[in-house]
């Protein structure tokens, strides 16, 4: 990661993100689509008062993972540094 040009790089990581954030909004309008021409208004106003709350969730779930990982990469590159120095 340290020699490769930054911009491939960027595109690397932001591709795949970008991609799931189509996904994951083209479900949401295909969803209320759905829900609001079966259900109704009703089903329309459930989803409007569930779906920040599972924003919070995902938030929450993100930080904590992305978090424990980075702990983890910490943790790791500690450990390898000091095997190194044994030798």
């Amino acid at each position: 990661m340290q020699t490769r040009k930054i911009g491939p790089l960027f595109a690397r990581y932001t591709i795949p993100a970008l991609i799931a954030m189509l996904v994951s909004g083209t479900y949401q309008i295909i969803d209320g689509i759905f829900v609001g021409r079966y259900i109704g208004s009703d089903g329309l106003a459930a989803i409007n008062l569930a779906w920040p709350m599972v924003g919070v969730l995902l938030a929450v779930g993100l930080m904590i993972g992305i978090g424990i990982g980075s702990h983890i990469s910490l943790n790791r590159g500690r450990v390898m540094m000091k095997k190194r120095r044994h030798f």
